[in-house]
Parts: structure tokens; sequence; C-alpha cells
């Protein structure tokens, strides 16, 4: 008896160290283990990057990615193993007869079609060649014949080829097909009926092809349908009601559909809806009540569509929710509760028109909430303290709204908070700086245009190390009086707003030297001098706005990389750089008017070659007008109360976008589309 069991668990051990992607040596007979060897030999791949083929030797038994089963090798997995060659037609590979999943995803074949050799696999009921490098070209290449295959994954295979094409392809030749992905294979429409035939597919996944036709309502055919995903394949149209009522489907992915429409039908009770995604799309009118009975309902996403009305209050019974976007729509009324959807971890509702306070939820019970966005919405009240205290929130975002209250403590209990945002709201009061102390792990915060005061008195004036490191600091308009000394400490700080303020002095050298700086804005303070200009800018500094200060001397240098660029509204004295446009080649906007500069305006100008507008008024500039300052993409150029040559460039471009020219100049100002051409007719 004893040594019956003992053979039993031997037998045990054996198999499941055969269902192991890295089979032992002792399970492969020694024929199969020749073959893989072989095939080892022949393939052409990257030994730094492989994982499993780097691996495969007989004496030590270690074959990772394969699987035997009653000696023979059933499957092989050689993904992500760097391949770029050796899978021809005559391949070893194809002689592993009895192979029943091969996966060969994510390598760089070059060949020039899918080997024919795959049809002599006749055992495979799964196959991976999405991500290859196998070229595909056209429907013919498609045709892997296989009765037994179930599983057929062939995203980025470039397979170009008409609806009729490849769906007739695939009825045709893999008949029992029961999963079906083709993401990105360049197919075309329409969904051919002749579909119809693989009347076992349960999951379709055809996403970012250009069908560029309407969804067939008989996809809801399909018996066995659990996943259909048609994201970003040009669709347009009505949504079938009964692709979404169908009992089976569980995951349904039309979103990135920018012309398909319709409305959400009323769902039955006996519907299994765990996923849906029907964001960017044009479907439009009320939510339905009915939305509450897809109670297995995991993840729904309905974000920048054209959906209005309230949202329903049946949505308490989704109670095994995991993530709900229904942002950027046109949603009217007060929140309803969501006291009972206990597994939520992100709600998205912003950019809506949502009112009323937000204290129908009691928040506390939302214990695994990490996210929580109502930004750019109508709503009001104060917040609810709870909100502070869940033990998993890391993102609030509740700017734009008109919420109220005082600041004052909100933040004690939420030392895991990530992202804080609470601009454009009624908020009042005082808050000390020291308040950012204790949020640890922050690394966003705007506070901006409140009405808020922040209290740096008492604070250290030198770095101080006990703040979080942030990426994000925005406090415009809080009444700041002076510059908060931590900020010299800070090493990943991108965005920086403190304009709108009351900050006198000097911009200190450190402010210059953030290598991660992408927006810089201390603009309408009472700055007046700048400590230490560098040489040059990080090259990371995207936006930099010093506009409304009393900054005087030499203009700081222009940021390598800038996009927008204002200086204007302070006292510099100085030349305009000689080499300013080679620093401007990717520049949009730039001011430096109302200031005290003179010169000319450097020919270089001509390399700003995106400048949308330009604002050189009010300054002490001479000489001539660069002949190409009409430049194509140039919408506003105002050079007003300088002292100018009386001229025009004569080359005034058959491209010029000019709708604004103000010049004293030539004492008229035009706003106008064919601006450009009333400017060479006047020059004629």
């Amino acid at each position: 008896m004893r040594r019956s069991l003992l053979y039993l668990w031997l037998v045990l051990i054996a198999l499941c160290f055969s269902s192991d992607l890295g089979s032992v040596y002792g399970l492969c007979r020694s024929d199969q283990v020749s073959l893989l060897l072989e095939l080892k030999n022949s393939l052409v791949f990257n030994s730094s990057l492989s994982t499993k083929l780097v691996t495969w030797n007989s004496s030590t038994g270690d074959f990772g990615g394969v699987v035997c089963e009653g000696g023979f090798v059933v499957g092989l997995d050689l993904s992500n193993e760097s391949l770029s060659g050796g899978i021809g037609s005559s391949s070893r590979l194809f002689r592993l007869q009895y192979l029943q999943r091969l996966n060969l995803a994510y390598n760089m074949f070059q060949p020039l079609e899918i080997p024919k050799g795959f049809s002599n696999l006749s055992s495979l009921v799964y196959l991976n060649l999405s991500n290859a490098g196998f070229p595909g070209t056209g429907s013919a290449r498609l045709i892997i014949p296989d009765e037994e295959l179930r599983e057929l994954y062939l995203d980025g295979v470039d397979v170009s080829a008409g609806g009729g094409e490849w769906c007739g392809a695939l009825s045709s030749s893999v008949p029992k097909l029961e999963v079906l992905s083709m993401i990105s294979c360049n197919l075309a429409g329409p969904i051919d009926g002749s579909l119809l035939n693989l009347s076992s597919l349960s999951v379709i996944e055809l996403s970012i092809n250009n069908l560029s036709t309407s969804v067939p309502e008989f996809l809801a055919g399909f018996s066995f349908l659990t996943a259909l995903r048609l994201s970003s394949c040009g669709l347009q149209g009505i949504i079938p009601a009964k692709i979404l009522q169908k009992p089976t489907l569980q995951i349904v992915d039309l979103s990135s559909n920018l012309f398909l429409s319709g409305s959400l039908p009323d769902f039955p009770r006996n519907n299994n809806l765990q996923k849906m995604v029907l964001s960017f799309t044009n479907m439009s009118g009320a939510l339905p009540e009915s939305i509450g009975n897809l109670r297995g309902l995991q993840s729904v996403s309905l974000a920048n569509c054209s959906f209005t009305g309230l949202i329903p209050s049946s949505v308490a019974n989704l109670s095994h929710l995991t993530y709900l976007d229904f942002s950027s729509n046109y949603l009217t009324g007060p929140l309803p509760t969501f006291s009972l959807l206990r597994n939520l971890t992100e709600m998205v509702l912003s950019h809506n028109n949502l009112t009323g306070d937000i204290h129908s939820t009691s928040w506390g019970d939302l214990r695994m909430l990490a996210n929580l966005n109502l930004r750019h919405n109508s709503l009001k009240g104060t917040i609810p303290s709870s909100l502070f205290t869940l033990p998993m929130i890391k993102q609030i975002g509740l700017s734009n709204n008109q919420f109220s209250g005082s600041s004052t403590g909100i933040h004690v209990s939420a030392s895991g908070l990530k992202y804080l945002s609470l601009s454009f709201n009624n908020f009042s009061g005082s808050m000390h700086v020291d308040e950012i102390r204790m949020l640890k792990n922050l690394s966003y915060l705007d506070l901006s245009y409140n009405q808020l005061s922040i209290d740096t008195t008492g604070a250290p004036a030198a770095p101080d190390l006990g703040f979080p490191q942030m990426t994000t600091f925005k406090v415009a308009s809080c009444q700041l009086r002076t510059l908060p000394g931590f900020l010299a400490n800070q090493t990943k700080l991108s965005f920086l707003d403190l304009s709108d303020n009351q900050i006198p002095g000097k911009i200190p050298r450190w402010m210059w030297e953030f290598d991660s700086m992408i927006y810089l804005n201390l603009s309408a303070n009472h700055l007046d001098e700048m400590e230490g200009l560098p040489e040059m800018f990080s090259p990371s500094l995207k936006i930099i706005d010093l506009h409304s200060n009393k900054l005087q001397g030499q203009m700081p240098p222009i940021p390598p990389s800038t996009i927008f660029m204002d200086f204007s509204d302070n006292n510099f004295s100085t030349e305009i750089p000689g080499d300013m446009g080679i620093n401007l080649s990717g520049a949009l906007y730039v001011s430096l008017a109302r200031n005290n500069i003179y010169g000319v305006i450097p020919a270089s100008i001509c390399n700003a070659l995106f400048l949308q507008v330009l604002d050189l008024s009010n300054n002490n500039l001479g000489g001539a007008i660069p002949e190409c300052i009409m430049m194509g993409t140039l919408k506003i150029l105002n050079l007003r109360n300088n002292h100018l040559n009386e001229s025009i460039p004569s080359n005034i471009q058959a491209t010029c976008g000019l709708k604004t020219l103000t010049s004293m100049v030539i004492n008229w100002k035009e706003e106008s589309p064919s601006l450009c051409r009333t400017a060479r007719r006047w020059r004629s």
C-alpha cells in the first residue's frame, strides 16, 4: 500500500514538473531533445537578451520555455527572445509534430512571408506570432490551415486585406477558432458575414485597424461571444443595442471611434458585462437607470462622449465596480451616493456640469479609493474630512469648482497623498507652508487662485530637508510675500508657478539650477533683480514667464528649447542677442514688450520657423525689419512704438499667415485673414 502511494506521489510530482515552462530533461524523449538542440543551433538570436534559449542544455536538463508531455514537446514559448532569423519552411521547428502551443511573439524575424511550415503543425491549438516581424502581405499569407487551432494571435502582422478576404480566409482555414486577435494588422472593412462560420468564436480583438465601417449587428449572433474589442477602427454609424445587451458578453471595447454614435440601451438583468469601454465616441443621451442591472460590472469608461442628464442612482448597485470614468460629458445634477461601491479604486467625473455638494457619499466607506477626480464641475460646499483619511488615497483633484471653507488642517491625515489639486475654488483663510511638510509623499500640489493666504513666517529661509520632493508646485495668487525657502532643496521640480503674488527682491541663483524644470512662472510679482544668471538654462525648460515684474539690467538668456517666453512689462535694458532665433527654433510665443530693449531685430529670428506670436512693441529697437519676419506660421506681429525703418519686407511669403500686424512705422493696424495679401498690395 505504501509503495503504491509513493508511486502515485512521484507521478503527481512528475506531472507538475511537466506543465512547468522550464521542463526537466528526463521528461522529454531523446529524439525531442535532439530536435530542440538542432533548433537552437539554427536560430539567430542575441544571447545577451535571451532568457530561455540561452539556458537550453541537455547536460543540465534545462529547457526554458519548453513543455513536454508523454515525452513529446507539446509547448514552446520563445517570446521576447530577440530572435531575428533561422525559421524557414525547413526549420526543425516544423518537425515538432506533437506541438500544441507555440508562442513566437515579440521577436524580430524578417522573412519574406509567414513560413508555410506552420501548416505541418497539425496539432496546434494555440499560435502567437504577434509583433514578431512577420510581414504578412495579403490574406494568402494569413491562411494557416489547422482544423484544431483554437487561439490565433497575429497582432502587428501586416495582412493588408479587405473584409471579404481576411474573413473568408479565417473561416475556411481555422473552423474551430475560439480566440482571434489581430490588432494593428492593416485590416480593411467591412467585417464580412463569413466570419459567422467560426461558430465557436468567443473573443474577437480587432483594435487599431482601419475598418471604416459600421458595427455589424450579426456579431451578436456568436453564441459564445465573451469579449469584443474594436477600439480605434474608424467605426461609424449606430452601435447595435443587441451587442451591448448580449447575455454572454463580458468585455466590450469600442473606444476611440469618433464617428460611432447611439445611446446606451436598457440592460437586462441577465447581463454579464464586466468591462464596458465606450470612451471617445459620439454616444449621447441619458445614462439609463438599468445600468444598475450590470451587477458584475468591474470597469466602465464613458469618457469624452456626449452623455447628458443625471448620473443614475442605480450605480449604487454596482458593488463590484473598481473603475468608473464618466469624464468630459454633459452630465448634470448632484452626485448620487457611492457609499456601497467599496471596491472602487478610481472615480473620474471631471469636466461635466455636476452641481451640489459631495456629502451624499460616506467617503470613509470607500477604503479602496486611490484616485478621485471631480475637477471642472460646479460642485460646492466643504470637502468631507473623511476623504483625507482614506488608507489608499493617492490623488485628489477638486480644482475648478466652487468648493469653499478653510484649508487649515485638511491635509493632516493624508500622509500617503501624492497628488492634490484644489485650484480655482473659493477656499479661504490662512495656511502655513509647514503644513506641506506633513504630506511626506506629495509630488503634485496646486492651490492657485483661491482666497487663500499662504504664510511663510517662521519658516526657515534656508533649504529645509523635511519637505517632500515634488515635481509640481503651483501657488499662484496665494498672497505669498516671500519665496518659500524649501524650494531650494527640491531636486525633481518640473512645474513651478509662483505668479500673481507679492514676492519682492531677487530671484535667487538656485531658481535657475533645476535640471528638470519644464514650466517656470514668476510673473506679476515685485521681483527686481536676478542673482547669478546662468550662461544658459536647462534644455528641459519649455515655458518661462517673468512678465509684470520690475526686473532690470541684462535680459536672462533664452532657453534653448523654449516654446513660450514672456519677459514683457519689466525694465530690461539690453540688446536682443544676435543668436536669439537659434534658441527659438521651436518657439510659438515670444514677448519682450514694454521694456527698454535697444539695437536691431536680429536676422536669426528667421530660425523661429514655428513662431505664431512675436511682440517687441514699446522698446527702443531700430534698423530694418528682417526680410523673413512675415514667416509662414506667424499670426500676430506687434512692433509698434519702436524706431524701426519705415518699410515692410519685400519678400512677403505666399504662405504668410499673419492675422494681426501692428506697427507705428507704417501707421496702420489691420486684422484680417488676408493681411499678407493686403500688405503685398500696399507695397505695390
